[in-house]
């Protein structure tokens, strides 16, 4: 990729100069060696070449500074608005009770749900076992206890 971008720019060189140089009739005749036997040709580019980089820096400084500034302003906003509503009178705050939570349903009645601390193959051995005694209409309870 280098390469190419090398050779491309010797080659753009390479016939700026034929033909500024090697037709007479060209109006560009005698441009490209008054351009680059020019210091001011030079300074120039030195300049554009450091200016953009400070450019670049100092546009990655400001984006750093003003992301800080920001996420300040936010926190701060933040503490302020938590500190605005702790303190005012007008909000309606609600104290819940927590009930102990004994694993049932919403209801917090036993029975109502499955326990939460079934386990989960338990759940699937009596799911696969339902299957099969509606399918091949064998009570499975009956089979396994008198063996």
């Amino acid at each position: 990729m280098i390469f190419l971008i090398a050779a491309s720019v010797l080659l753009y060189i390479l016939f700026y100069t034929t033909i500024s140089n090697g037709i007479v009739l060209s109006p560009e005749f005698g441009t490209f060696y008054m351009l680059m036997s020019a210091p001011q040709t030079y300074f120039a580019l030195i300049l554009f070449t450091f200016m953009f980089v400070l450019v670049d820096t100092g546009t990655q400084y400001l984006n750093i500074y003003i992301n800080k500034w920001y996420l300040t302003h936010k926190e701060k906003h933040i503490k302020v608005q938590a500190k605005k509503n702790k303190a005012s009178k007008s909000t309606i705050k609600r104290k819940v009770a927590r009930a102990p939570n004994r694993g049932f349903a919403f209801s917090q009645e036993a029975g109502n749900d499955r326990l939460v601390t079934d386990s989960l193959t338990d759940r699937l051995l009596k799911g696969v076992m339902n299957a099969i005694e509606t399918q091949t209409m064998i009570d499975l309870n009956t089979v396994t206890n008198d063996m």
